[in-house]
């Protein structure tokens, strides 16, 4: 039975790699049945290097109900026997979220900063990076986010059961620290260029429930649900 189920894998990687060669339309159909995402666009054209190229394009994550809005997308999926992965430049970009309501923004406390760059209200000017896309898991190799206020980069797994095991950064401009509590940003931030200070932790646990580990060189501490504590 393994072995049929292995062939069967095989085959589908196989016949979406050489559609992929063919028709963009039908790569990104067979794609998004395999990773269980929904994915819609105005336009869609491929370039010489076969880079896939989105306009208006919006995907969403079935299983965590999240994903973004680009204006504009430059898409590179690579699909072959070992799995798959993605590597994508995004421009004018916006969180999408389908499970939950954001009530504004929290600065006064540390789960409510590290769930601030994911809240849907920023446009993000560009988002970069490289996904792996694994049995059970996503291996995200680089995520880099930059907007006027607030910059954010990523590494780590994301496992299909809510877990996270990952190094984040996040770099808030002088228009939003100041809006910080001073006893809070005196302990948790470190001054960067022009003004701008950044929080560096890693994130260990599952994030809809609250045992998400948060920890640096200063602290290791438990919070509550990074999604509830922010509304």
């Amino acid at each position: 039975m393994r072995i049929k189920k292995r062939l069967a894998i095989a085959i589908m990687i196989a016949l979406a790699a050489s559609l992929y060669l063919f028709s963009g339309e039908i790569a990104v159909f067979v794609f998004s049945k395999i990773h269980n995402l929904k994915i819609t666009y105005r336009s869609m054209q491929k370039d010489k290097a076969r880079d896939i190229i989105f306009n208006d394009l919006v995907i969403i994550d079935q299983r965590k109900k999240i994903g973004f809005f680009a204006k504009k997308a430059l898409i590179k999926p690579v699909i072959n026997l070992s799995g798959s992965s993605v590597h994508f430049d995004m421009s004018s970009v916006n969180f999408v979220k389908n499970d939950t309501e954001e009530t504004g923004e929290a600065f006064d406390s540390l789960s409510g900063l590290i769930s601030m760059p994911f809240m849907t209200q920023w446009r993000y000017k560009n988002i970069s990076g490289d996904i792996f896309f694994l049995k059970n898991r996503l291996n995200v190799k680089k995520f880099d986010a930059e907007s006027d206020a607030i910059r954010l980069t990523f590494t780590g797994d994301i496992v299909h059961d809510n877990t996270v095991n990952g190094s984040i950064a996040i770099y808030f401009h002088e228009s939003l620290t100041k809006k910080i509590p001073p006893e809070l940003s005196s302990v948790i931030l470190s001054n960067e260029q022009d003004g701008w200070k950044s929080l560096s932790v890693n994130l260990t646990g599952n994030y809809k429930t609250p045992s998400v580990q948060v920890s640096n060189k200063l602290f290791r501490l438990n919070i509550k649900s990074i999604k509830n504590d922010a509304r």
